[in-house]
């Protein structure tokens, strides 16, 4: 899926870190390279540079015949939103839930948000990585995508997923439960697995560059004769 490709890329300390610092507004290419080769110098810089061209998040712009500058082309998030599909799910087939399952199941995903909601600008940060790391494995992503349809039965799961997402289920649910993206309910002498909080990857444009087009867009006011004279 997209959003696999676009986490595939991001789940790199590297690529994410320098499309967060790019994300400030455009960078001299030699500035971005003096940054780069400080913090990651095993790594090699001209190809970090290719491979955001061809993917198509930056772009390099020549100011006259020295100058090079950086732009961001592409803002990318991963962010957690509530699992509506599990609440449609709810909704639309009663019948198979129990109401007192339902009022344990729901509690708790609101309790989780007014938590984010409150959480630090750097432990969002540190948070979008780790959204970024879920999607982009196979076995994670694999689990995320059944429960995306509703509450299962733990029982049932091992048969919903790929051979290889089986052969490592119980590390996969370890990780997503620690990271509070899934959790686990005992009801009636069953267990169940539903989705705490669903994770949305996003595109769009950065955020300085509408800033500086919503600027320039702004209407002028004519001036009257009096502020003339």
């Amino acid at each position: 899926s997209e959003e696999e490709k676009i986490a595939t890329l991001l789940n790199k300390k590297h690529m994410f870190l320098t499309l967060k610092r790019l994300s400030k507004g455009p960078t001299t290419l030699e500035g971005l390279r003096e940054w780069y080769n400080d913090t990651f110098p095993e790594l090699d810089f001209k190809e970090l540079i290719d491979t955001l061209v061809r993917k198509q998040f930056i772009f390099i712009n020549q100011i006259g015949i020295v100058e090079k500058y950086v732009l961001l082309l592409k803002e990318v998030n991963a962010e957690r939103i509530p699992p509506d599909s599990v609440i449609e799910y709810i909704d639309e087939t009663p019948e198979l839930i129990e109401p007192e399952l339902i009022e344990l199941l729901l509690p708790k995903v609101q309790e989780f948000f007014s938590t984010y909601e409150n959480k630090s600008k750097k432990e969002l940060e540190e948070d979008t990585f780790t959204l970024f790391q879920i999607v982009s494995d196979p076995k994670k992503y694999n689990v995320l995508s059944e429960l995306r349809h509703g509450l299962i039965d733990s029982d049932k799961l091992p048969k919903l997923v790929s051979k290889t997402t089986l052969d490592h289920l119980n590390s996969s649910l370890n990780f997503l439960k620690k990271h509070d993206i899934i959790e686990e309910l005992k009801f009636k002498n069953e267990s169940y697995i539903f989705l705490k909080a669903n994770i949305q990857i996003t595109t769009a444009f950065p955020e300085y560059l509408r800033k500086s087009l919503s600027k320039e867009s702004k209407p002028i006011k004519a001036k009257t004769k009096r502020e003339i004279t």
